[in-house]
């Protein structure tokens, strides 16, 4: 089941140097420390504690919702 939420859901991760949005999918932010802007390129680091509790909730939350 958490293989079908994390590849489907995207989760919205602004970036820090151009201040560009993008959905990036929760599977990719699940498996990788970084994710690159697909407006500017910039790498942006999501291996931080912060990052790290906001994907974890992110995937609780729909992993509860796929379950119901």
């Amino acid at each position: 089941m958490r293989g079908t939420v994390v590849g489907l859901i995207r989760i919205e991760v602004p970036c820090p140097h151009c201040g560009e949005k993008d959905l990036q999918l929760l599977r990719e932010l699940v498996d990788n420390d970084s994710v690159v802007c697909r407006y500017c390129g910039t790498i942006i680091d999501i291996s931080s504690e912060d990052w790290r509790a906001l994907i974890n909730e992110a995937l609780d939350r729909y992993s509860k919702i796929m379950w119901r």
